[in-house]
């Protein structure tokens, strides 16, 4: 996964800071995305069930 965002090249330094937050936000939100995913996926498998079972 890290792979596919490119290292910052060696002569702008001072945009690190900057870099360095947005790929960990940006990754933060892809993990709380996948933990939606996951729950939609439990909530909608949950839901067929239910209604299959009646």
């Amino acid at each position: 996964m890290e792979g596919m965002i490119p290292k910052d090249k060696a002569g702008d330094d001072e945009d690190d800071g900057d870099n360095k937050t947005l790929r960990e936000n940006f990754y933060v939100t892809m993990e709380k995305m996948k933990e939606m995913a996951r729950d939609l996926e439990y909530f909608m498998q949950t839901l067929m069930t239910t209604m299959l079972c009646k």
